[in-house]
């Protein structure tokens, strides 16, 4: 009976250690750093430099935007298609962040890219963008009972609200890989 209870106890401490914290994915009403309002991230296909001329979601294949945790990807959304297809297609949702101690901050990424994936995006297959930033402290409960409400995604784009611009591949990266397919059919016909 001894042994269970200790097996018990272990595996409650253990797991009550890996407490998983929480942040609130959106674009819309992000809360300043200082405290002093809120800002929205619209998120703008590139048009040679034009900002703010049409929102990304109307792109062929659509956009995507995901949060990143060392690497994996947490939680994503497509961009609106219709009205406001600069924002995402979900108003607010809270994503988890597991392994994380609630009341912590850690350093997040979000990514954006047009089609199936942000590497084919990032590739050369469409418009993608990066970016990093630490949260502020993310929500849960702690190992000590503390509350700790989830954040929005403050540190993510501009706060004047005037969003983030995608990026396109370049046309040396595309030239490049065009370069390279043609040296494998022309070795290989060898």
């Amino acid at each position: 009976m001894k042994k269970a209870l200790f097996v018990l106890t272990t595996v409650a401490l253990a797991s009550s250690a890996f407490a998983d914290a929480t942040i609130k994915f959106a674009s819309r009403s992000i809360d300043k750093a200082d405290g002093s309002g809120q800002y929205d991230v619209p998120i703008w296909q590139n048009n040679g430099g034009a900002q703010g001329v049409a929102g990304a979601g109307t792109l062929a294949g659509g956009v995507t935007v995901g949060l990143f945790f060392n690497g994996t990807q947490i939680v994503s959304s497509p961009l609106r298609t219709g009205t406001s297809p600069q924002f995402l297609a979900t108003s607010s949702q809270t994503a988890t962040i597991p392994g994380v101690q609630p009341g912590t901050t850690q350093t997040l990424v979000i990514r954006e890219w047009q089609g199936s994936s942000f590497d084919a995006a990032k590739g050369g297959a469409g418009q993608w963008g990066e970016q990093t930033f630490t949260s502020k402290p993310l929500g849960g409960t702690d190992n000590g009972g503390n509350i700790f409400l989830p954040p929005t995604l403050t540190g993510w784009g501009p706060e004047n609200g005037n969003g983030i611009t995608l990026n396109t591949p370049e046309p040396t990266t595309i030239a490049f890989g065009a370069l390279g397919i043609g040296a494998l059919l022309l070795r290989r016909r060898k």
